[in-house]
């Protein structure tokens, strides 16, 4: 047989043998010889009724249509799902595809590009796929493709851990990964239990395997299942529906590590009407993201914010960097930041059509000796590909940023430098279902009969909805006071200092960060940021700080040794931080409910005593989002317009619970009532 390695990132996992790519790890076929495609459609698209379910969609009906996936490998599976979505064109224009599949082992972007080239009709949305392909091989990763409302989500890791970790209710489920008897970890009675537990009322699913233990375990999880033709060789293939009640009530709500971090639950009525509203509070970057992804979901979004134009605050640098976070214990922040980091790219490329971002690479020198172990542990964390991250010696770094620097450290080839208020502005142009009210002050909130209002000063209507994400930074004062003091979200000014360019700082090609940042020449200038002052709200530019961000950053790029400090030339705004340096991203708690029913948290009753927690309908909030906020404002965009929608979250639950807005509430009811300390407000 012919053979021949795959690309240099797939080798260690795929050969081609006649065309057909083979797994070195499992020895096994990825699909049929006799024609894997043909075989997808009958095995998965016919055995689940997909084109037949879509067509029965109710016209201007929003809700969306989800299939899971075990076993994503070369991504055949979902390449034929999205042709044969493009050609139905469902009924509702509201609707959307939602794709969400596991895999221990992904496949780079060279071996997903090969195999959409061997059926021509599926390279549009393939090389597509190839370019947006996560470079991280962990965690959870949404690609959005915007054009085709289909919206892929991969989750990366074990399946016997990870499936019970992602909040899913899928309408048809394809079992597909290597055969029961090369990989028997993934088809055990467990797995196929936690299938069912993540699958809607009525569900369908379908595999290719016919494998007694495979069927016994479907039986038990609660499909009735029947034997179908198979394709090519195989004789017979398994489809089934999950009997009527197997779900119990699941559908109820989104799952959590406690019960004061359950989240409302994942709608499946279908009743939801395209053009409901929506108003977003806030026009810097999480309140731009918000309006974009709800809009995209068939929201009709009204945005209101205090300055005329948007990005008017902390968002509002001529400059932002955009790198992931690392840490030596694989913390929610690294999780969060790294899957945010790469939805950036793609968001600006769909928003703004790859314009306002400039990927020139991020270097990130160690701060000391402890710093240099976190970042070398937290790349190792993170099973990062040469294309997301690499530690390189001094030489290397300075080869790849254009100037001598001051230690060895990492390099993010993604890293970028955007631009804040061109990226708001498209976010806000990007649908005509966006209005912009700027240039009014919120003062008040009122929640009656299911509807809120904002206010202004004077008492008058600014906008109403049903519902509210709150995306204003560290201003709470509208907010009803018991619950803007439920969020100990802290001030902090930030000053970034802009300084001539000379002959040799001209050299610098890309960002190096050590404590503190420093961006190549733009418009003959240097940005070099930026301070970090806590419960300062002043704008007022201050020398010392000036010069104290210039001398510093001398300290580790010698570049800059000429460049003059001089007049004072930047910009002051706030920052909005969390104790704990994540987003509040959620629904807002009932902040007497909570204090009722948690207030005794610290005698140490099982968390199975306690019932689940209460949120304050319609009341959403994306908040404290500190000096990352374009790493994490898009992600948290992305997971609230997908909690309001009623979709698969982009976040496993381990980030999920780390983001919930209740968690400072749940902090202080932990301790001891003397020991209690009230959150505190700017």
């Amino acid at each position: 047989m012919d053979e021949m390695p795959a690309s240099r990132s797939d080798a260690e996992d795929v050969t081609w043998r006649d065309g057909v790519p083979t797994s070195s790890r499992f020895e096994d076929m990825y699909f049929s010889v006799e024609g894997g495609l043909a075989e997808t459609r009958h095995v998965f698209l016919a055995g689940s009724r997909i084109p037949e379910r879509w067509r029965e969609t109710t016209p201007g009906a929003r809700r969306p249509f989800t299939i899971g996936e075990l076993g994503f490998g070369t991504g055949l599976n979902f390449l034929a799902t999205a042709l044969e979505w493009e050609r139905l064109e469902p009924a509702s224009d509201a609707m959307r595809l939602h794709y969400v599949a596991f895999e221990r082992y992904p496949l780079g972007g060279d071996a997903v590009r090969r195999i959409a080239a061997t059926w021509p009709e599926l390279s549009p949305v393939g090389d597509e796929l190839a370019r947006r392909l996560p470079t991280v091989r962990r965690g959870v990763h949404r690609i959005d493709f915007a054009s085709r409302r289909i919206a892929l989500t991969l989750v990366f890791g074990d399946v016997r851990e990870r499936l019970e970790q992602i909040a899913l209710r899928a309408d048809a489920w394809f079992l597909d990964g290597f055969a029961p008897s090369r990989n028997p970890e993934m088809w055990t009675e467990g797995v196929l239990a936690k299938v069912a537990a993540a699958a809607a009322e009525g569900a369908t699913v379908a595999t290719y395997t016919v494998a007694g233990f495979v069927r016994r375990g479907l039986e038990a999880a609660g499909f009735d299942l029947e034997r179908r033709p198979g394709y090519g060789r195989k004789r017979e293939a398994l489809a089934g529906r999950l009997r009527a009640g197997a779900s119990e009530s699941r559908v109820d709500e989104v799952e959590a590590s406690a019960p004061w971090f359950v989240r409302p639950a994942l709608a499946r009525s279908s009743d939801a009407r395209d053009g409901e509203r929506i108003v977003v509070v806030g026009a810097g970057i999480a309140g731009c993201a918000a309006a974009e992804r709800l809009a995209r979901r068939g929201f009709d979004v009204t945005v209101v914010d205090r300055d005329r134009a948007p990005a008017g605050g902390a968002s509002g640098n001529p400059h932002a960097v955009v790198m992931p976070v690392l840490t030596h214990d694989d913390s929610a922040l690294a999780r969060f930041t790294a899957e945010g980091f790469a939805l950036v790219h793609r968001w600006v490329e769909d928003v703004a059509g790859g314009a306002g971002i400039e990927r020139c690479g991020v270097v990130q020198l160690p701060r000391n000796d402890r710093w240099r172990e976190r970042l070398r542990s937290g790349l190792d964390l993170s099973e990062a590909t040469p294309e997301f991250a690499a530690w390189l010696d001094r030489d290397a770094l300075a080869e790849r940023c254009g100037s001598p620097v001051a230690s060895d450290g990492v390099w993010f080839p993604g890293g970028a430098i955007v631009d804040p208020r061109r990226l708001c502005e498209a976010a806000l142009d990007a649908s005509t279902r966006i209005r912009k009210r700027l240039g009014e002050r919120v003062a008040a909130l009122r929640h009656e009969a299911g509807v809120w209002t904002v206010l202004d000063s004077e008492g008058g209507t600014i906008a109403e909805a049903p519902a509210i994400v709150w995306a204003a930074g560290f201003e709470l004062d509208a907010l009803p006071e018991r619950l803007a003091s439920a969020f100990p979200v802290r001030a902090a000014r930030g000053q970034i200092a802009l300084v001539p360019a000379t002959t040799a700082s001209r050299a610098l090609r890309s960002v190096v960060c050590r404590d503190g940042y420093v961006l190549p020449e733009r418009d003959g200038m240097h940005l070099v940021g930026a301070t970090y002052d806590r419960d300062d709200l002043s704008l007022m530019l201050r020398p010392d700080e000036h010069t104290d961000l210039v001398m510093r950053a001398k300290g580790w790029l010698t570049v800059l040794d000429d460049v003059a400090d001089g007049t004072p030339r930047g910009r002051a705004s706030i920052r909005a931080e969390s104790p704990d340096k994540l987003p509040l991203v959620g629904p807002a708690p009932d902040v007497d409910f909570y204090a009722s029913e948690y207030g005794g948290l610290h005698h140490g009753r099982p968390y199975e005593s306690y019932p689940p927690g209460r949120v304050v309908p319609g009341l959403w909030m994306s908040i404290g989002h500190g000096s990352r906020g374009f790493v994490t404002a898009v992600l948290a965009a992305e997971l609230l317009a997908s909690e309001i929608a009623g979709e698969p979250l982009p976040v496993d639950r381990y980030v999920l619970d780390a983001l919930h807005p209740a968690r400072f509430l749940i902090r202080d009811y932990r301790r001891a009532p003397d020991a209690r300390r009230l959150p505190s407000r700017p």
